[in-house]
């Protein structure tokens, strides 16, 4: 059923037939994208929005064999230290922040040969979990929160064939997000999660990313418990059911508007959620339901109203159509691809520049050039299929072979005289342990997909088996599954198993050695001591502060911070919950403290780190917001600022200061968002000067009066808290950054 929701074209594609001269239009539209996406400057450094995305993009079409990966490789890695320097440090994941840009470090050099520099690069990415370990609890999600990091580890051990790499932090994280998702569970959400108040079904903020990349991670799943992985299914069943008559998945919990079919928000990131659990129990029952939301984004993904990016735009969407052919084998959904693609290169002047940021990865023109070369990619490997067959035909990819291998080394399991998972700990039925054992399995695909002996070989499951072992990927099967009775799977399977089991078992003796670290021995005298330090150390800290000595300040008070955390981690007071409330006072109050210092000292990103442990222990408190949207707006992170002083305004809309300076960001995001279109405008007129060349003095001259006029109606408007009338006025659309409030 189609839904007239005002985003998208009515889809009258015909996809009994592949569309016409479809490869060369596809080339075509990727020359003057690359043109346009690598001439053209980015306001961030990110990979969602910034430089960084640029520099994926190229790495991609050397992964496609479109580009020379060395060549490609060297440009990326040219491109991406100005890129990390204009990311924000505060954010810690794959699409915001310098994890990003890292993992693509370590890609670049992987694609050089150099794997010395790469293990390097995922060192100094293992360092920046910690931002991500200590981001608030409720902070998951995958672009801001702790599944975002996740993304980059993934990343990482895809590009660089080691499904171990840093397993560690992988563990860490994955455990803290089962852990909140079962803290806030409610109703009849086996796990809730919850980003700014709202809890969001989709694949940016929502259900759907988070569980899809717990899922993508069965080791470290099984780590967080031996009911995570059956919790993460059963939130799917419960998530199933927030569908619309039409299909849609909605956009949060409780929304009534079936209007988005985006990856962001909808039946986007539904389809690949449901893809993933189509390797487990119950598998055809998941694809089948993966279809069905495929038929939505088929119907409704032709997307006309935010750009060419992949989180909105209809790449995103085209994405889907080619994870569904590469699961079920139909060259329906293939074809169903090649007619989105075509769709935008033929429609990309008109579409293009709608994006806020035109030229970015995920909301503009770089997500275009990355989809046209996976769709080459898919369609070129799979010449030889039989049109509307519903099964590949001769191919070169390795996937469909692995896949089969996998799936009979998993029948062999299941024949095999028990199949345990856990500690000792039966299945209640065969069909569920059987699935544990496929979505373990199923984490060999990447480590072998480098290898291309396997192709052909009709000892296919002893080669896939050996090299598995050979990469470590076995070690996360058997950890998963911890035991796994040979049976009647062959000698070389069962000396896999064997040399597996060995492992772990030294592993875990290797463990039992370690001591239990002592307690430190902590009393009402540890107590009163801490205590006394953190007063003195705060009186010390106003004094500074009054005298204008800023960093002796910080000092201070940084050091009563720590003696209020002793207390609280120590649980002094679990028998006094009034001393207790008193002590997370004293927290709040020193973690304000050290935002306003840290403004003074224009540390504004430590200002923000501040005012977010601050608002961890009071999610309303104004100081804390207004603080954290005052640095923030010295960052230019102007999006983030609006959205900030909206929950301040929420509970306090009398606050002019927090008013004004509302009125001061949405003037300056307005004002970059117009700079990137003019800039967008040009290249996609074709009249953008070359990069290499420096500006004339005329036109620097003339650029700066321009700034310097703003600037001036900027701080007028501020201080008068009204629009100068002889401005034009610009609308805004409501809300933050279209696709996150979408």
């Amino acid at each position: 059923m189609d839904v007239n929701d005002g985003r998208h074209f009515q889809n009258s594609l015909d996809c009994n037939v592949e569309p016409p001269d479809w490869e060369a239009q596809l080339h075509q539209a990727m020359t003057q994208a690359e043109t346009a996406v690598l001439a053209g400057r980015h306001s961030t450094g990110s990979i969602y929005t910034g430089a960084a995305g640029a520099a994926y993009a190229l790495l991609h079409l050397a992964s496609c064999g479109l580009r020379e990966p060395a060549a490609a490789a060297a440009e990326a890695l040219r491109r991406l230290p100005e890129a990390e320097a204009a990311c924000d440090n505060r954010r810690a994941t794959l699409l915001e922040g310098p994890a990003g840009c890292v993992a693509l470090e370590a890609w670049a050099q992987q694609l050089l040969g150099d794997t010395a520099a790469a293990s390097k690069s995922v060192v100094r990415l293992g360092k920046l979990a910690a931002c991500a370990r200590d981001l608030p609890a409720q902070e998951c999600e995958v672009l801001y929160g702790r599944c975002g990091f996740l993304g980059a580890i993934l990343l990482v051990r895809q590009r660089l064939g080691d499904a171990e790499l840093l397993a560690a932090q992988a563990a860490e994280l994955v455990a803290q997000v089962v852990a909140e998702g079962k803290r806030a569970a409610c109703d009849d959400w086996p796990l809730y999660f919850e980003w700014h108040g709202t809890c969001y079904l989709g694949g940016a903020h929502g259900m759907c990313g988070i569980l899809l990349t717990l899922l993508q991670l069965p080791a470290e799943l099984a780590l967080a418990g031996p009911d995570a992985a059956q919790l993460v299914r059963a939130t799917t069943e419960r998530l199933l059911k927030c569908r619309f008559k039409s299909g849609n998945l909605s956009s949060s919990l409780g929304s009534r508007q079936d209007r988005l079919v985006h990856w962001c928000h909808g039946s986007t990131g539904l389809v690949m959620l449901l893809l993933r659990l189509g390797t487990g129990p119950d598998a055809e029952g998941y694809l089948a339901l993966a279809k069905e939301a495929g038929e939505v984004v088929w119907r409704r993904g032709l997307l006309s109203t935010k750009g060419l990016g992949l989180c909105h735009g209809i790449p995103g969407n085209g994405y889907a159509l080619l994870a569904l052919h590469r699961a079920t084998g139909d060259s329906l959904w293939l074809r169903r691809a090649l007619h989105f693609a075509v769709f935008a290169a033929k429609h990309e002047s008109d579409l293009a520049p709608l994006a806020d940021r035109p030229l970015s990865l995920f909301e503009g023109l770089a997500g275009a050039l990355c989809f046209w070369a996976e769709a080459l990619r898919v369609a070129s490997g799979q010449a030889g299929t039989s049109p509307g067959s519903g099964s590949p035909g001769e191919s070169s990819d390795e996937f469909s072979l692995l896949k089969d291998a996998l799936l009979q080394l998993l029948r062999v399991a299941a024949d095999a005289e028990k199949l345990v998972f856990g500690v000792a700990t039966v299945p209640p039925d065969r069909g569920q342990g059987q699935g544990m054992a496929s979505q373990a399995l199923a984490m060999c695909i990447p480590s072998c997909l480098s290898d291309t002996r396997l192709h052909g070989d009709p000892d296919a499951m002893h080669e896939l088996s050996r090299l598995a072992y050979s990469r470590g990927a076995v070690v996360i099967i058997v950890r998963a599954l911890n035991w796994l009775c040979p049976g009647p799977l062959g000698p070389a399977l069962d000396q896999w198993i064997k040399e597996a089991k060995e492992e772990l078992s030294a592993e875990a003796a290797e463990g039992a050695d370690d001591p239990d670290v002592p307690e430190a021995n902590v009393g009402g005298d540890a107590e009163s001591k801490s205590s006394n330090a953190g007063i003195k150390e705060d009186d010390k800290a106003k004094e500074a502060y009054r005298t204008g000595d800023y960093a002796a300040a910080v000092k201070a008070w940084t050091r009563s911070l720590s003696s209020v955390k002793y207390l609280l981690e120590k649980d002094l007071y679990k028998h006094n919950p009034a001393q207790e409330k008193e002590v997370e006072g004293m927290e709040l109050r020193l973690c304000l403290n050290l935002a306003q210092v840290h403004l003074k000292l224009s540390e504004w990103g430590q200002a923000v780190t501040f005012a977010d442990k601050a608002l961890v222990r009071d999610a309303r408190n104004a100081k804390a917001l207004y603080r954290k949207a005052s640095a923030l707006m010295e960052l230019m992170s102007y999006s983030e600022a609006i959205e900030v002083l909206g929950r301040l305004l929420e509970f306090e809309p009398s606050n002019s200061a927090a008013v004004a300076m509302l009125a001061k960001a949405n003037r300056s995001a307005s004002l970059s968002e117009v700079r990137e279109r003019r800039q967008a405008k040009k290249i996609f007129a074709g009249i953008e000067r070359d990069s290499r060349v420096p500006p004339t003095e005329w036109e620097v001259f003339v650029d700066s009066v321009r700034e310097a006029v703003a600037d001036c109606f900027g701080q007028l408007e501020g201080k008068l808290g009204v629009r100068c009338p002889c401005r034009r006025s610009r609308s805004r659309a409501p809300g933050v950054d279209g696709d996150k409030k979408d």
